[in-house]
This record gives C-alpha cells, sequence and structure tokens, in this order.
C-alpha cells in the first residue's frame, strides 16, 4: 500500500494484512478501519490509521506499516478470479 493509498482510506474501508492469517492458515487477514486517518501538517509522510480485526483486537497501521498491507478490494478481486477458476476447472 501507499503512503497516497493510506491517506484516502475512510471509516469502513477493509485493508488485507499481507503476513498474517485466520486459523486455517491459507486466508489472509483482513482488518477494517476504524476510524479517519490521521495526517500531520508539520510531516506530512507520517500516517496513523486505526485498525480493528474481531470483537476485541484494536490496533494502528503507521507509514512504517504500510509495506504489510493491501487494499480490500484487490485482495477481493483476487478471491473472486479463484473461485471462478475453480468452479470452471481451471
Amino acid at each position: 500500500m501507499t503512503l497516497e493509498e493510506a491517506k484516502s482510506l475512510k471509516f469502513g474501508d477493509y485493508i488485507i494484512c499481507t503476513v498474517e492469517f485466520y486459523s486455517d492458515g491459507k486466508t489472509l487477514r483482513r482488518y477494517k478501519v476504524n476510524g479517519e486517518p490521521k495526517i500531520w501538517k508539520l510531516d506530512p509522510h507520517s500516517i496513523y490509521v486505526p485498525i480493528k480485526f474481531g470483537i476485541n483486537h484494536f490496533d494502528y497501521m503507521t507509514e512504517r506499516d504500510l509495506h504489510l498491507f493491501e487494499l480490500g478490494l484487490n485482495h477481493f478481486r483476487y478471491v473472486c478470479k479463484k473461485a471462478l477458476d475453480i468452479a470452471s476447472g481451471k
């Protein structure tokens, strides 16, 4: 994820962590943006995005963590394409 993509996130968007998996060991973990990204005027390269996973797990994403995440839409397209390939017998 780029810094510009992170700045454009809004409450309710989904992002995918590319290094954490659900308990099945195959599915990438999905986080929900839990607030508006905080951006500082004096340091435009810094960002703080609150995120949520599950019921009780709250965390945040900073500019140092951007390489670990991607937008949820890209992952959703990949999952749909894979499901269509499996259904068609490819």
